[in-house]
């Protein structure tokens, strides 16, 4: 028994130098956070940074905003003249009765507040819906309850169209339509919580606490010597974002990884400009050039590869086929999956490997292209390749016949770069396509998948998981030696 000991021991020590020499963490040395709090949004009507405005904003309804503004004079004669309908060509009075003066009021307080506050910095988001007049938006700013409550109670009996004014409308030249019924405020949004939160697509977070503490006011009470007390609450949060960007910077530098290709960009960074692939256009692994050449002809220009190789794809099959390009060549959250090429090519060192794509998406895509034809059982591999690009090895058949159901084509479909997976996006598995302004569910299953390894010791230096079976299997034997 003494003789297994002291083998068990032998054993243990030689594991643990081999999982200290894979997983050695590396540091990053320290980089500083972006000041947010002397900036504007990135819109048509604001200036490009905070400055005093004078006497002439206080002569109109931004009167807050004198000493220290994002917005011009201009800016506030256009508020005071017609609200917003000359700076964006919206109408507040879109249904049959126009809104009472206590309602307008505060959709006037609103606007100031957009266009003129500089202590937005910590809640600015790229806008990833292309718009001529901004190419940023602000997200959950902690509006005080009681500006929410007093704001809803004011507008709660007057009528509107819509239960989101940041995107529920028809627009035309004439400005927004309506696309649902009028109804009273009340009716749309239950309560102020509601109506906060909801009334500018989330721009809005309800929130209870101080003013100038724990939330903002839409019309701050400056002070005589010009303090906004809404400046204090932007600094607060900006110090938390320090604070987590600290801590969470060596998951930070991981994820900032693109795969090492031809054609994606060595670190991942803002593409304001680009028309397609728009999810990704705060912070891309693709150029603009990249986009466009998917907009064109899909996968040719940069790959050389046809996806009509077997006739035309149907429009629904196609779509799915331009998602996942998009997907691969921009999205900035595959570090974890990122692997080297066991068969170096001109274009790449570097490939994806089993990334947990959701099975939802899979079905879907599936769905679309099931009766659409192939001649492959395998787009990453089984082809014949010339000048002219892929060329079919095989016959041509429908998807179906290659793939016989959603968990066969997602997993083969590129050579394993997915894998079909259950469960929740962003909890368990990636979307094709994260469209959303409000989270950013692929950077949340990343950012999960890097902490776990955190966790584990294991070096955040792509590719990470060329070992990682081992590394797993290692740790795993490990801990029944310590058990024994």
């Amino acid at each position: 028994m003494v003789g297994f000991r002291d083998k068990t021991k032998r054993v243990r020590a030689h594991l643990l130098l081999v999982l200290c020499t894979l997983c050695a963490v590396q540091m990053p040395s320290a980089t500083s956070t972006a000041d947010n709090l002397d900036r504007c949004l990135n819109g048509k009507h604001h200036k490009k940074s905070p400055g005093a405005e004078g006497a002439g904003l206080k002569k109109y309804h931004c009167s807050p905003w004198a000493e220290r503004s994002c917005c011009t004079n201009e800016t506030a004669q256009s508020i005071k003249q017609d609200g917003v309908f000359t700076l964006y060509n919206m109408k507040w009075n879109h249904c049959s009765r126009n809104l009472s003066k206590a309602c307008r009021d505060w959709f006037i307080k609103d606007t100031c507040f957009y266009e003129c506050s500089p202590n937005l910095g910590p809640f600015l988001v790229v806008d990833k819906r292309s718009k001529i007049t901004r190419k940023e938006r602000v997200i959950n700013v902690p509006l005080c309850a009681s500006d929410c409550d007093a704001w809803f109670e004011a507008c709660r009996d007057d009528l509107t169209c819509s239960d989101n004014w940041g995107k529920n409308w028809k627009w035309t030249k004439q400005g927004n339509q309506c696309i649902k019924e009028c109804r009273t405020f009340k009716e749309y949004f239950q309560d102020s919580s509601t109506f906060c939160n909801n009334i500018f697509d989330r721009t809005f977070e309800y929130a209870h606490g101080k003013a100038g503490e724990d939330c903002l006011s839409l019309w701050p009470n400056v002070s005589k010597d010009g303090k906004n007390p809404n400046e204090n609450v932007a600094r607060i949060v900006q110090k938390s974002h320090a604070q987590y960007a600290a801590v969470g910077e060596k998951v930070v530098n991981f994820l900032d990884t693109c795969v090492a290709t031809n054609y994606h960009k060595s670190k991942p960074g803002p593409e304001l400009d680009i028309t397609e692939c728009v999810p990704w256009r705060g912070h891309a692994c693709c150029t603009k050039n990249t986009t466009d050449a998917i907009k064109k002809d899909g996968g040719v220009s940069l790959f050389n590869m046809k996806w009509d190789h077997c006739g035309n794809l149907s429009k629904k099959c196609k779509d799915y086929f331009i998602k996942d390009t998009c997907f691969y060549s921009c999205s900035p959250n595959l570090a974890p999956w990122i692997v080297k090429d066991n068969v170096p090519k001109k274009a790449r060192t570097e490939r994806v490997m089993n990334i947990p794509l959701c099975s939802d998406e899979c079905d879907g895509w599936f769905e679309a292209c099931k009766d659409d034809y192939t001649c492959s059982d395998n787009w990453g591999e089984t082809w014949k390749w010339s000048k002219k690009g892929n060329e079919c090895k095989l016959p041509c058949k429908r998807f179906k016949d290659y793939y016989k159901d959603p968990v066969s084509f997602c997993n083969k479909i590129f050579d394993h770069s997915f894998e079909y997976t259950d469960g929740e996006h962003g909890k368990d598995c990636m979307s094709l396509w994260p469209d959303s302004d409000i989270r950013d569910l692929n950077r949340e299953l990343a950012s999960k998948v890097a902490l776990t390894l955190v966790s584990a010791g294991i070096s955040l230096n792509p590719p990470v998981f060329a070992n990682i079976g081992f590394i797993v299997y290692a740790a795993l034997f490990l801990q029944k030696l310590l058990d024994l």
